[in-house]
């Protein structure tokens, strides 16, 4: 016996296969996006993509965003092109080899962004979810991978086209990535017995509220470690090293106990 197409059941995905389809994948990630627990999403835009960008001439918003909300048809069909045809010019975007599940990501990412979500696809309204996802452009001056830039200028019998093409060579040479992690000690036995003594008395707390007891696991002593107290200080830093007879170049540096302090 046929299945009627449309009962609510076969509007959700049965299955993890099936969440990878257009109808199941869409309302799924419009949805985690909503509930993400940080500010927003972070996408670093890469010199060619940032030049696409700057070619649509769109206003920003109050976050110091392109509003892409704003984009006339032609204007949309040209940064969907490079958003998700070119993979925003990203080298790891391209070099992935699972086209279809970068078509549905990006796809979902361009439709929120542009504010072009079908409507009834979520529950929810979908207006203010392009805001959970901002743009970090290359720093000015920094140039991470070597770009021609055509300049237009006075036509000649030398130069009949009009165009100079001036190269930009990149300036940056990251050889190294340090992860400093933070340091780590041994509980002191007061520290343990204290950290016991508080759950115990958690668990006759909970057990006294609780008429059913279940049997009480027994636990199995284990040197535990914590991290030091860095109080509340850190310092990363990426170093520029100038090597007589060679080009210099950058070590940069990940302190793990950044990202806690910034919160």
């Amino acid at each position: 016996m046929a299945e009627d197409p449309k009962q609510d059941s076969l509007k959700q995905p049965r299955n993890p296969r099936e969440l990878l389809l257009e109808q199941h994948f869409l309302p799924w990630f419009a949805t985690t996006l909503k509930e993400l627990k940080c500010d927003h999403l972070t996408l670093f835009i890469h010199p060619r993509f940032e030049a696409v960008i700057q070619s649509l001439k769109v206003p920003k918003n109050s976050h110091d965003q392109p509003d892409f909300t704003r984009l006339n048809m032609e204007q949309y069909l040209q940064f969907r092109n490079a958003f998700i045809e070119e993979r925003m010019f990203n080298d790891v975007f391209r070099a992935n080899k699972g086209n279809r599940a970068m078509d549905l990501i990006l796809t979902g990412l361009c439709l929120i962004i542009c504010n072009r979500l079908p409507k009834g696809v979520v529950p929810f309204r979908t207006e203010t979810l392009n805001q959970k996802i901002r743009f970090v452009f290359t720093p000015k001056g920094l140039e991470i991978a070597n770009r021609t830039v055509v300049e237009k200028v006075p036509v000649t019998a030398e130069n009949p086209t009009g165009e100079h093409h001036v190269l930009i060579e990149k300036n940056t040479n990251e050889r190294a990535l340090v992860r400093i992690l933070v340091p780590k000690r041994a509980m002191t036995l007061s520290e343990t017995n204290r950290e016991k003594e508080e759950d115990d008395e958690r668990d006759e707390a909970k057990d006294g509220e609780d008429n059913d007891k279940s049997p009480t696991l027994t636990r199995v002593n284990s040197e535990k470690f914590v991290d030091l107290d860095q109080e509340d200080k850190v310092l990363p830093i990426s170093n520029r090293i100038n090597v007589p007879n060679s080009s210099p170049y950058m070590v940069l540096v990940m302190n793990t106990f950044a990202a806690k302090t910034h919160r």
